[in-house]
């Protein structure tokens, strides 16, 4: 797969293939493994959790959700 960047002038980024989940898993496995460091903050991620949650709150009600 390719990601398009559009700045001032486009480039292709190549991308891996799998999903990100995939990636995630893998990079979660060697993290453990002792082989990379965390990629993110825990406060990053608790932060796209509360984001994460509000968006499946907001697609089951209908509704906005304030975050």
């Amino acid at each position: 797969p390719v990601l398009l960047v559009h700045r001032a002038e486009s480039e292709a980024v190549a991308l891996p293939a799998g999903t990100g989940w995939e990636h995630e898993i893998r990079h979660l496995l060697r993290v453990l493994a002792g082989e990379e460091e965390l990629a993110v903050a825990a406060e990053d991620a608790l932060a796209l959790l509360v984001l994460l949650e509000a968006e499946r709150e907001s697609l089951e009600s209908g509704a906005p959700v304030e975050l």
